[in-house]
C-alpha cells in the first residue's frame, strides 16, 4: 500500500513561490481553470507523476463549484430523461467518494412526496425508486421505503399534507462542494501540482505549426504578465470554457448552452427540517430540493436559459419570488416570506450540445460530459456534473498520457490512482466516528463547544489538529467568529496560511459559509475575520477596511433580488 499524501504549505507565500515557478518551468500538463473539474484533472495528473500546473483566474471554486444543490448523487430525476448509464456512473462515483473523502460527505434521506396534480403518480414514483436502487447495486448507502402519507407527521411535520396522496424515502448525500473542491486542489498540491489562483489566462501560446505550447497569464493581484510553458494544456473552463477554446482558432464540435441554477438560504432554525425533500414545485411541476446544510436550509433549483455574463451571475427577483413560493406551498404552516431568506446564490452549468443541435429546455440537455481533443495539444472538457468529477479527470488525463507519450516520449511514472487514493486529511470511512470523538474532546480542552469537534472533521478531516495547534500556539485563536456557529478565529488564519485564501471574501463565502450567517450582525463577524487574517497575511488598517467593503458589496449582490421582494 503506498503511503498517503503529506500536505504541504500551501498559502499566501505558496502563490508567490508558484507563480515564479510558472514563469520559469516547463510543465507537461497546463490546466486552466480551478473548478472541481480542472482540480480533477491536475490532482491524477499529479499522482501519475506529470510536472503539472493550475491556473485560476479567480478564487478556486469560485463559479459553478460553490453553486450547485451541493449534492453527490445520481440524480433520480435524471432518470424521467432515460439518462441510465450517467445515473449509473454517478452512484459509482458517490461510492468512490465515500471512501477517498469520507469526512466530505454525509449520507441523507431525502423524502418524495406525491400530491393531488402532481406529474409523477405513486406507481411512476415507485418504478422510479427502485431503478434508482437497482443502478446503485451493492453501492447503496440505504434502501429506499413506502411510507404512508400519515407518516409525514413523523417523518417531516411541517410538510404540507393536504392532497398528499403517497411518500417514498431514499438515500442519497450531500456535500459542501467548494470544500471538496478545495480538498482536491491541495491534494494536488500534496502531490507536487503548481497551483495558483487569481491568475488569468489571457492567450494561448503557440509555435509555428500552430501547436499550442502554455499560455500568456496575468496575476490579477499584482498586474504582471508571464508565459507558462506546457507540452500539452488542459481547458476545464467550465462556463468559460469555449472563450477559451476560442484563443485556439479551433472548430467546435461542441457548444456551451449555459443553463442558471439559482438557490434561496435560510437560517436553519427557520426551516427545520429533519430530511432532504425531493418534490414537484405546485407551480410548474418542476423537480426541485430543500437541504439541510450545516446551520442553514437550501432551497433550489430553477433552470432556465441564461444570457448573464459568467462573471455576473445572480439569482433574478422573478427566479427569487418562484423559490419562495414553491418553498411557501410546501411549508404553507412555516409563513415563509423574503424577510426570513439570509441571500440568495445562482451558477451557471456548462452544458454541452452538439453544435446545431436544439435540445427542447435546459432541463432535457443531458449532463454527460464531453473532451474535445484538438489537434494542438489543447484538451477541452464541456458538461459533467459534480458527482463525476472524479471520472472526468480520469478520462482528461487518459487521453493526455496517450499524447504526452506519443509526441514527447513522456510517460507517467503512476496508473491512475484517484479511484483509491484519499484526499488531504480523509480518515479511513470506518474510522470517521472515531475521528470525530477525539477531535471533540480535543476541542474541548482548548475551550471549544462540544460541536466544534464533529465541525471540524467535516471541514478538515484529520487535518483539524492543524487547527488546535494554531490555537496552542495563540489561545485567543480560540474566538468564535459568529456564535453558536463553532467557526473559530483559528479557521480563518489556517485560510491563509494553508488554503490559500487572498481575501476576505475568499474566506467567508468559499472556505466557509459564514456569508449567511448573523443577519443584521454578519459585518461584526467579517470584521472579526479579517482580523484575525490580517495577523497571518500582513494586511494594515486600510487593507482591513477595504476587505469588509468588498466583502459586504458581494453579500450586497447576494441580498439584492430579494429587495424587490418586501
Amino acid at each position: 500500500m503506498r503511503p498517503a499524501l503529506q500536505p504541504v504549505r500551501f498559502g499566501f507565500n505558496e502563490r508567490r513561490r508558484n507563480l515564479e515557478r510558472l514563469a520559469s518551468e516547463e510543465f507537461d500538463v497546463l490546466v486552466i481553470g480551478g473548478g472541481i473539474t480542472g482540480a480533477a484533472a491536475a490532482y491524477d495528473a499529479a499522482l501519475r507523476g506529470f510536472r503539472v500546473a493550475l491556473v485560476e483566474k479567480a478564487d478556486y471554486a469560485s463559479g459553478t463549484s460553490s453553486r450547485s444543490s451541493k449534492l453527490v448523487h445520481g440524480g433520480l430525476r435524471y432518470l424521467e430523461n432515460f439518462d441510465f448509464a450517467l445515473v449509473f456512473e454517478a452512484l459509482r462515483e458517490r461510492e468512490i467518494l465515500f471512501k477517498t473523502a469520507p469526512h466530505l460527505l454525509e449520507a441523507q434521506v431525502f423524502l418524495f412526496p406525491i400530491y393531488r396534480g402532481d406529474r409523477t403518480g405513486p406507481l411512476l414514483l415507485r418504478l422510479g425508486l427502485i431503478a434508482y436502487d437497482t443502478l446503485a447495486g451493492f453501492r447503496s448507502i440505504g434502501r429506499r421505503k413506502t411510507l404512508t402519507p400519515q407518516d409525514a407527521v413523523t417523518e417531516e411535520p411541517a410538510l404540507n399534507r393536504e392532497n398528499l396522496r403517497a411518500l417514498a424515502s431514499y438515500y442519497d448525500a450531500s456535500t459542501n462542494d467548494a470544500r471538496l473542491t478545495l480538498a482536491i486542489v491541495c491534494s494536488a498540491a500534496a502531490a507536487g501540482a503548481r497551483a495558483v489562483n487569481y491568475t488569468r489566462v489571457l492567450n494561448l501560446l503557440s509555435d509555428e505549426s500552430g501547436r499550442v505550447t502554455g499560455a500568456i497569464a496575468r496575476d490579477e493581484l499584482s498586474g504582471a504578465e508571464f508565459e507558462i510553458r506546457s507540452r500539452v494544456t488542459v481547458n476545464a473552463g467550465g462556463v468559460w470554457a469555449g472563450a477559451i477554446l476560442d484563443m485556439s482558432g479551433a472548430t467546435r464540435s461542441k457548444i456551451l448552452r449555459p443553463s442558471k441554477g439559482s438557490h434561496l438560504v435560510f437560517e436553519r432554525t427557520r426551516l427545520p427540517i429533519r430530511n432532504s425533500i425531493i418534490f414537484e414545485s405546485p407551480l410548474d411541476g418542476r423537480v426541485m430540493f430543500v437541504i439541510p446544510w450545516g446551520g442553514f436550509t437550501l432551497v433550489g433549483t430553477t433552470e432556465v436559459e441564461s444570457g448573464d455574463s459568467p462573471d455576473d451571475v445572480q439569482a433574478s427577483p422573478q427566479e427569487t419570488a418562484y423559490l419562495l413560493k414553491s418553498a411557501a406551498k410546501l411549508f404553507p404552516d412555516a409563513g415563509l416570506g423574503p424577510q426570513d431568506v439570509c441571500a440568495t446564490y445562482a451558477g451557471l452549468r456548462p452544458l454541452a450540445v452538439e453544435k446545431g443541435s436544439d435540445p427542447e429546455g435546459a432541463g432535457k440537455v443531458s449532463r454527460e460530459h464531453a473532451i474535445m481533443e484538438g489537434p494542438r495539444n489543447l484538451f477541452s472538457v464541456f458538461g459533467g456534473k459534480l458527482t463525476t468529477q472524479r471520472l472526468m479527470g480520469e478520462e482528461i488525463v487518459d487521453m493526455v498520457a496517450k499524447r504526452l507519450f506519443r509526441q514527447f516520449g513522456v510517460g507517467a511514472r503512476d496508473r491512475c490512482r484517484t479511484r483509491e487514493a484519499p484526499l488531504i486529511g480523509a480518515p479511513p470511512r470506518k474510522e470517521l466516528q472515531a475521528t470525530v470523538a477525539a477531535a471533540t474532546e480535543a476541542a474541548r480542552q482548548r475551550g471549544l463547544p462540544d460541536e466544534a469537534g464533529g465541525h471540524l472533521v467535516r471541514r478538515f478531516g484529520t487535518q483539524y489538529r492543524r487547527i488546535l495547534e494554531r490555537i496552542d500556539a495563540e489561545p485567543g485563536l480560540a474566538e468564535l467568529l459568529a456564535p453558536p456557529y463553532p467557526y473559530s478565529a483559528a479557521e480563518a488564519v489556517y485560510a491563509a496560511q494553508m488554503e490559500m485564501a487572498q481575501s476576505l471574501t475568499d474566506f467567508m463565502t468559499r472556505r466557509t459559509h459564514l456569508i449567511y450567517a448573523g443577519g443584521a450582525d454578519n459585518r461584526a463577524i467579517a470584521e472579526r475575520a479579517a482580523r484575525a487574517m490580517a495577523s497571518a497575511i500582513g494586511w494594515g488598517e486600510d487593507d482591513v477596511r477595504r476587505e469588509l467593503d468588498e466583502y459586504m458589496r458581494e453579500r450586497e449582490r447576494r441580498r439584492a433580488p430579494l429587495a424587490e421582494l418586501t
